[in-house]
């Protein structure tokens, strides 16, 4: 825990992020398929999103001013099927199905096909331009809600991301929180390698962004710059979470290798060790 708040709600929520790890682990593991180091570098952000942060009811998933949060890496979808899982949206013995023949849960989240999914994703580039739609929506409509955006940062290479940036910064949509998952790395090795996204804080503040840099594995930081973005008027922002590819599983982490890789039998067991660990900590 790298946090120095030791409440037993923030507690709580690390418990979470390592429990939902596990279920990610097992569920790709268990398929033969998906993505399992892109979703541990997250799972700090969907463990505060959605056990401290977001309005949603999973006894009432259609209501309209709820807040909605789209993934845009939905590459990343067996850790957030394992969050709406755990929050009650559909049961958790379905995450045994991912990726089978006939599942809801497929590869890439699809909306409407299970209550809690807010948008379809996975071609990279496309969530941040819907949750900038929807935002405006909001904003349009004065639903009061609040939408949150999870993106890599290797799809800030996709030039449709920043022609989703320019339009929210020009539409003064302060309803919006886009999360950057800034992991260093993307599916062909270092994102600084093969483009550079220098000075990323600059660039996201020239587009009227509120711009904040944490580390996104500290969840008192988490709580904090997100309750900083909905303070603001006028402009949406941008949190910056320095994270760690494959966190949790040593052998796993800041390895750009493991991005679609499927652990052998070996593997499975040893990560499945080492996340068991981490969450007993936090017991």
């Amino acid at each position: 825990m790298t946090s120095t708040d030791d409440s037993g709600e923030i507690r709580s929520l690390y418990r979470i992020s390592y429990s939902l790890r596990i279920k990610a682990l097992e569920m790709v593991y268990r398929s033969g398929t998906g993505h399992v180091s892109p979703c541990f570098s997250m799972a700090e952000i969907l463990a505060t999103l959605y056990f401290k942060v977001l309005n949603v009811d999973s006894r009432n998933p259609s209501l309209r001013n709820r807040d909605r949060l789209i993934l845009s890496k939905g590459h990343a979808s067996a850790i957030y099927y394992a969050a709406l899982a755990e929050k009650g949206f559909f049961s958790t013995d379905l995450l045994d199905t991912y990726c089978t023949l006939g599942s809801a849960l497929g590869g890439h989240p699809v909306i409407d096909s299970l209550a809690g999914i807010d948008m379809t994703t996975g071609s990279l580039g496309n969530g941040l331009s819907l949750a900038v739609g929807i935002a405006q929506i909001g904003k349009k409509d004065t639903l009061g809600n609040w939408i949150y955006a999870i993106v890599g940062d290797g799809e800030l290479q996709e030039g449709l991301v920043w022609e989703a940036f320019m339009y929210a910064g020009n539409r003064h949509l302060e309803n919006l929180v886009v999360i950057i998952d800034r992991n260093g790395l993307q599916s062909g090795g270092k994102v600084a390698e093969i483009m550079d996204l220098d000075q990323l804080d600059r660039k996201l503040d020239s587009f009227n962004f509120y711009v904040q840099t944490i580390d996104g594995h500290d969840i008192g930081q988490l709580v904090a710059a997100i309750d900083s973005a909905k303070q603001q008027k006028g402009r949406p922002s941008a949190i910056i979470a320095n994270t760690i590819k494959g966190k949790g599983v040593s052998f796993m982490e800041s390895q750009a290798s493991w991005h679609m890789r499927i652990p052998d039998e070996s593997e499975f067991l040893s990560g499945m060790s080492e996340l068991r660990k981490e969450e007993a900590k936090y017991g």
